[in-house]
């Protein structure tokens, strides 16, 4: 192996005759300067895939380029001998496998030296590790055989039977941290059953992949090549006989376009043929997803349920606060006791507690400061405390030059420009998801904001933001938000404060056109909501925020989507803060509105959140008598359910396809705390039955029984237009074989 860490002069050699730097090297074959380094000093070679570019970049052979013969590679290997009667791949294992136990184990320990998602305080191997802290998560199968087994033990045995399993969740609920204890055990297994041939496993976080498209043994391959050890050929024999299972982590996070069109690009990728665990939010997959083939790929889903305070969670609270102090046992249980009466006492804090990222969250902050004597507590307060916290001790480090208020200004301002960042233009339904940026994007960033912060340098601010907030650094190439949900934090953060900005010029108006003329994504507009309707707003500053929102909608009356878009937000947050001038605009101006997707908006969040049910009461009417209103009344729940494209537009397209959100209605209709909405979700699904056929009803049998018993209670503290929608929807069931 001494041959390896002698440096590549002939490839120096090649690259200074040409007059170019490892940077220009580095972006010419589509990979980094730190690879290009390592492979002239000798500390790795480059796999057959940056061999074949260097050689076609440079028109020299691998000779001359000093790349190792195979034969030379396979020397330093192993001298293992393969078993006479193994197969091809089996035999790549038992002849390499003292090189790819060297390798799993640099793997395992590079991922239990990261930080945990969205932590700031504990590593993965605090989690995951031999004594860690994880708590096995309840869990339920969607689509597949029920079980009873523990849910890692379980996705285990199905991977290493070549099986595909999709894993949903919540943000926050731990399906970063089921694959990568996955892949520890995976490796761990390789480790001790070198003679059972037991699958080499590959974590790879979908958002490091620069596309999706082309050869997916190609793009795999450009991923894994500079530290993997084997030749290409062997890595794609291994691949094709299935002794390779990935752990693709975030389809949510993927690189692209979000529509439909550019998803179902990216999910027909053969990567998704292969033995694997895929993640992915739930909300983003009902959305955007399950029209994809991507259900047809994977035939097992298993969703992450809500934590519950039960012994393995408070046993977790005390080891947490062991471990973050490192106090006295006695102080440490005194401690935990306290955090877990005050989340006892809170129907709010119980409610967060249910995901294990907020958990943390809330611990961090509890065990440190007087927080816990606070009543009020929802998920976009969590997220102030939190980053206010982590802000504050960054600030607080002797090479930090911001202060922490403006780190906060700083990160929201970066957070909006790489949220926004795009390839094509501009559109309402042209969002591009990108949740990892390079260097240069950041100082792209930095470039168009560094004069606020005078006389600190772009490179100063730069240093602050890579090393001193809450971006997590990738190998010293990519950056990303220590979790998605901070990037969206901070995402609605912007928002909230461009439209509390007291500047009353056409600039600022445009301005603020300009951050509601996208179709924000649920988890977004979920924080943003929460602002908006926070307690400790001032009235003054909420007044402001309701004259800026009726002075865009005002300045943007065209009849074209992207000005309908903006009204159409505009009317929402309106809706949403509900003050007497907000409620008098939308009052005045929702039987003028012309576009009829604004104006159900407008009438809708009257009367949901502005307590107003003849609105609702007329909104019915218009719906039963006017087509138009009913096609978009029925197309606004299939695209927010997933059943519908979203750049189709919100008119019923008339598909067959409602699964998801007949699903959503049944649940909504089963939980107390929707029963505001109730009366428009008897009114969507009587439409569906109308339009559809009661034949949409025969999927679901099971939730047969739970519809009769809703529409056999009274309901007697509810309406009376809530009482006819459920007189309707019984008149429709009435006599049907589907029903009886």
């Amino acid at each position: 192996m001494d041959k390896l860490k002698k440096p590549n002069e002939k490839l120096r050699l090649q690259r200074e005759l040409q007059g170019w730097s490892q940077a220009r090297v580095a972006e010419k074959i589509g990979t980094t300067v730190k690879r290009v380094s390592m492979w002239e000093c000798g500390d790795t070679i480059p796999g057959r895939y940056y061999q074949e570019a260097l050689i076609r970049l440079f028109g020299k052979n691998a000779e001359e380029l000093g790349f190792f013969k195979e034969e030379q590679q396979e020397q330093q290997i192993s001298n293992v001998a393969p078993t006479t009667d193994s197969t091809p791949s089996q035999n790549i294992l038992q002849a390499s496998y003292q090189i790819l136990a060297k390798y799993l184990q640099q793997q395992r320990a590079h991922l239990l030296d990261s930080l945990a998602p969205g932590s700031t305080i504990l590593w993965v191997k605090d989690i995951v590790g031999d004594h860690g802290l994880f708590i096995p998560p309840p869990w339920k199968m969607l689509q597949g055989t029920s079980t009873f087994t523990d849910l890692v033990e379980y996705l285990i045995d199905a991977l290493v039977k070549g099986q595909k399993i999709l894993l949903l969740g919540d943000a926050g609920q731990g399906k970063t941290i089921v694959l990568k204890l996955i892949f520890t055990l995976l490796v761990k297994r390789f480790l001790d059953k070198p003679v059972a041939a037991s699958p080499l496993p590959f974590y790879i976080p979908l958002r490091d992949l620069p596309a999706m498209t082309g050869n997916a043994i190609d793009l795999l391959w450009s991923y894994v090549c500079d530290e993997f050890p084997l030749p290409f050929d062997d890595f794609v024999s291994l691949v094709r006989s299935k002794q390779i299972v990935v752990l693709l982590d975030g389809f949510d996070e993927i690189k692209g376009e979000l529509t439909q069109h550019s998803l179902n690009e990216r999910v027909a990728s053969k990567v998704f043929t292969w033995p694997s665990i895929l993640s992915c939010r739930r909300g983003f997959f009902d959305f955007y997803l399950s029209m994809s083939a991507l259900k047809e790929y994977y035939s097992q889903w298993v969703e992450l349920q809500p934590l519950k305070l039960t012994q393995s969670v408070t046993q977790y609270i005390t080891a947490f606060c062991q471990q973050k102090h490192d106090h006295p046992l006695q102080n440490t249980i005194a401690t935990s006791e306290k955090i877990i009466k005050f989340l006892l006492g809170s129907r709010e804090l119980q409610d967060l507690a249910q995901r294990p990222l907020l958990l943390v969250m809330m611990l961090d902050i509890f065990t440190d400061s007087n927080e816990i004597s606070e009543n009020t507590w929802n998920v976009t307060k969590l997220y102030r405390k939190y980053t206010e916290k982590w802000l504050k001790s960054e600030a607080a480090k002797p090479d930090s030059v911001l202060k922490w208020n403006e780190k906060d200004t700083l990160v929201q301002e970066v957070a909006w420009q790489t949220y926004t960042a795009r390839n094509s233009v501009s559109s309402p339904y042209r969002l591009n998801q990108n949740e990892t940026f390079t260097y240069n994007d950041l100082s792209s960033a930095v470039q168009n904001i560094a004069s606020r912060y005078l006389p600190i340098t772009e490179a100063q601010l730069l240093d602050d933001l890579c090393f001193r907030t809450l971006l997590a650094v990738s190998e010293g190439e990519s950056y990303y938000f220590l979790h998605k949900s901070f990037h969206e934090y901070y995402v609605a953060k912007y928002i909230y404060n461009r439209l509390r900005i007291k500047e009353h010029s056409a600039d600022a108006t445009t301005n603020i056109g300009l951050v509601l003329q996208e179709v924000l994504p649920f988890e977004i507009v979920g924080f943003l909501k929460e602002l908006l309707d926070s307690r400790e707003i001032p009235l003054n500053e909420k007044g402001l925020i309701v004259e800026n929102l009726i002075r865009v909608y005002q300045n943007n009356m065209e009849d074209e989507l992207r000005a309908a878009t903006i009204r159409q937000q505009a009317s929402h947050y309106l809706a949403c803060l509900g003050t007497a001038r907000a409620i008098q605009f939308l009052e005045q101006n929702y039987e003028r509105e012309a576009n009829k997707w604004v104006q159900r908006g407008m009438m809708v969040g009257l009367a949901l959140y502005c307590d107003k049910p003849n609105v609702l009461e007329q909104y019915i009417k218009m719906v039963r008598e006017d087509p138009e209103a009913a096609s978009i009344n029925l197309g606004y729940h299939l695209v927010y359910y997933g059943d519908q494209a979203q750049e189709l537009g919100y008119y019923d397209q008339g598909g067959e396809r409602c699964d998801g959100t007949i699903k959503s209605l049944f649940r909504r209709l089963g939980n107390e705390k929707h029963k505001n909405g109730w009366t428009l979700d008897l009114l969507t699904l009587s439409s569906l039955l109308e339009q559809r056929g009661m034949v949409i009803l025969d999927s679901y049998k099971q939730q047969h029984s739970l519809l009769r018993e809703f529409l056999a209670k009274d309901y007697q503290e509810l309406d009376n237009t809530f009482q006819r929608e459920k007189g309707h929807l019984r008149k429709i069931l009435q006599g049907a074989i589907v029903w009886t």
